[in-house]
């Protein structure tokens, strides 16, 4: 053993058997030796600290980011809190609206000059749709189908408004209406029962009763709370006594679930019919007047007229016509863009009430009475001056 090789070469790096140092240890310290070798013959690199400047710049940004998550925080947790909950407890129930029927107006002998038919509209609850756009182009194009409207036109619509309700058709036929009640596209939308006006006189009265029409922005956004699908009174006596005529809507609430299906009914409030209207006006002395100013009109070829016959010991209005008039039914309906642009563009203005609005026609005998009361104020003329 004592001639073995390596054994002697051990003796000559001075190592003894049984020591404390191994072969292997010498080795690993020959590769460090390289390794430090290599390390110094390499380009060293140069650890410099952060300067101010840019370490106050770091910790001011981190402050800051800091405040702001903290600020929001507390802005969700306290000062939003109750209108977040709001929002919340809105996406948790789902508001049907049950609309009135609204009041019927009647002539002096009680002949209705309007009536309520019922119609279904396509209603969709943006808050249910699915956030994804394309699971929600999806959605639309499949609605588009179904209720034969282009879906440019859809996501118009849809996109219309910021209430979290919109109205994607109104009138559905009645082969629409089934066919949406018995494949439920989604959730987010139902097919709606509601009530709107039809003038059975049409023209005859167009500018004494007016019209109905769908609510608009500024209407939904005022005091009257109006559901989106509501209509509400746009001219004549529809908008005069639009409080009146309209009622008080009643409302389903259902509570939804997460993917927005109906668990149960929470709250029924059953709807309030409006109140009637009951007029001076004569029906038949306004066909009458009606029939007059037309012929007159045909034999001197003016465009525009209007008349007015009032009861002089009360002040009532037994008839008024102004001419040319339109059709209110075209409003209740939905009026279609050509239709509207045909009105809006007359030259003979059928949507201006001349007996009420005209301005610059001879004031003839109206004057007299006023001239004489003038007189009166004056001390120009007497009780008994003829």
């Amino acid at each position: 053993m004592e001639d073995f090789p390596f054994l002697q070469k051990g003796k000559r790096l001075g190592i003894k058997r049984g020591s404390d140092i191994e072969p292997q240890e010498i080795l690993l310290d020959q590769l460090a030796r390289v390794r430090q070798e290599q390390e110094d013959h390499m380009p060293g690199t140069l650890e410099v600290p952060l300067s101010n400047v840019i370490f106050r710049s770091f910790l001011f940004g981190f402050a800051l980011t800091l405040f702001l998550f903290g600020g929001k925080s507390l802005q969700l947790q306290l000062l939003s809190r109750d209108d977040l909950a709001t929002r919340a407890q809105g996406n948790a129930i789902k508001t049907i609206p049950q609309l009135a029927d609204r009041g019927i107006i009647y002539d002096r002998s009680m002949q209705p000059l309007v009536l309520n038919v019922s119609i279904f509209d396509y209603v969709c609850d943006k808050r249910s749709f699915p956030q994804g756009l394309p699971e929600r182009s999806r959605v639309l194009k499949d609605i588009a189908s179904a209720i034969s409207v282009p879906l440019p036109e859809i996501q118009k619509r849809f996109d219309a408004t910021g209430e979290p309700e919109t109205v994607l058709k109104t009138h559905l036929a009645q082969e629409e209406v089934v066919s949406l009640q018995t494949k439920e596209i989604t959730p987010a939308c139902r097919v709606e029962e509601n009530k709107v006006r039809e003038y059975p006189q049409g023209p005859l009265l167009s500018h004494i009763i007016g019209y109905t029409a769908k609510v608009s922005s500024e209407e939904m956004e005022g005091d009257r709370e109006y559901f989106i699908v509501e209509q509400a009174g746009k001219t004549g006596l529809e908008k005069t006594y639009e409080e009146t005529l309209r009622g008080t809507p009643g409302v389903i609430r259902m509570e939804r679930n997460s993917s927005g299906g109906v668990v149960r009914e929470r709250e029924r409030t059953e709807p309030q019919a409006g109140s009637g209207l009951v007029l001076w006006l004569d029906l038949e002395l306004q066909k009458k007047l009606e029939e007059g100013l037309s012929r007159s009109l045909a034999n001197t070829g003016t465009q525009k007229a209007a008349a007015v016959i009032l009861n002089p010991q009360t002040g009532g209005i037994l008839a008024m016509a102004s001419y040319p008039s339109f059709d209110p039914n075209l409003f209740a309906q939905g009026i279609l863009q050509k239709e509207w642009d045909a009105l809006r563009l007359d030259p003979a203005k059928p949507l201006f009430n001349r007996a009420i609005g005209g301005f610059g026609y001879p004031t003839g005998s109206v004057i007299k009475p006023l001239v004489a009361l003038q007189g009166l104020e004056k001390g120009i003329i007497d009780e008994g001056t003829s």
